[in-house]
């Protein structure tokens, strides 16, 4: 899966519609939109759930690793964008969190910081089970143990994950404790999960 011509379009056009309130021009003098950009949002989710989904396998096509990275940037400057553009006055929090998402897996955990800074967890509420909040608090990252809560059948293992990424962080040990816990939820996911559950945990 990558952005064709055409959705590098819609890409041109959102993000031309967001400079022009960064840039305070009149609304009267902005661009028409006569396309809907919000077409994207099927292609830049896929965007991050194939780039997790390899990232994850046994045996990474390093190649194709580099080719979705390229992607997720893609995916990135859309959701961000179409966020700044307006065209719709409030933005889902899931496409704000898969956008800090994107941006932090595309290596610029700066951008992904800022729009998870707009999400608050105790609000939080994807139909999930908690792992939309466990993945915000990655994202926005505090390194005290996670305590926000999931549901029974995800708690031990997102227990097990921030107590070994907190060791990891502290003391740069349990690092393969880390990995094998975060291996363990994408397990219990594919087992039990809901498509967008299994979207989350393939990203966390």
């Amino acid at each position: 899966m990558r952005p064709e011509r055409g959705s590098q379009i819609f890409l041109n056009i959102t993000r031309s519609k967001a400079k022009m309130y960064e840039y305070d021009v009149p609304e009267r003098d902005h661009i028409t939109v006569d396309i809907e950009p919000s077409k994207l949002f099927g292609l830049t989710i896929g965007l991050l759930g194939d780039y997790s989904a390899q990232t994850n396998s046994e045996s990474p096509n390093q190649e194709y690793l580099q080719e979705l990275i390229n992607g997720l940037q893609f995916a990135a400057h859309f959701f961000d964008s179409y966020m700044q553009s307006r065209l719709k006055q409030e933005l889902d929090p899931y496409l704000i969190l898969l956008g800090s998402a994107s941006y932090y897996l595309c290596g610029l955990p700066g951008s992904s910081r800022i729009l998870a800074r707009q999400l608050k967890d105790d609000h939080l509420d994807l139909q999930c089970l908690g792992l939309e909040r466990f993945l915000l608090w990655l994202l926005q990252w505090n390194p005290l143990a996670y305590s926000n809560g999931t549901a029974q059948v995800y708690k031990p293992f997102v227990t097990n994950i921030s107590n070994s990424l907190v060791k990891f962080y502290r003391n740069n040990e349990d690092t393969e404790a880390l990995f094998e816990n975060s291996k363990d939820l994408l397990r219990k996911a594919y087992d039990v999960g809901t498509p967008r559950q299994l979207l989350i945990a393939d990203t966390i």
